[in-house]
């Protein structure tokens, strides 16, 4: 990893600014950690809509609602969180 994409990954994230979800990353449809969640099988791109003391709000446009729907039977996810690292 470059020195400067390593200091953009360290910056802290505020309301508006891209998140990239990368493979194998964790998605939670509830702002706890032993809520649902979903495992990315591919790199997706998510936008900060909140910041909360452990995760972020976020809304994922490459999930469409077709797809969510698929994931959430009925129910219609259009937010998830990203957990903060420790």
């Amino acid at each position: 990893m470059s020195r400067e994409r390593e200091k953009l990954s360290k910056k802290e994230k505020k309301v508006g600014d891209p998140i990239i979800i990368k493979k194998g990353d964790m998605i939670n449809r509830g702002p706890h950690e032993d809520d649902d969640y979903l495992v990315a099988r591919v790199g997706l791109n998510a936008e900060i809509i909140e910041e909360m003391p452990g995760a972020y709000k976020v809304i994922i446009p490459q999930l469409t609602k077709e797809r969510v729907r698929a994931f959430g039977g009925n129910r219609k996810h259009e937010f998830f969180y990203i957990h903060k690292p420790n």
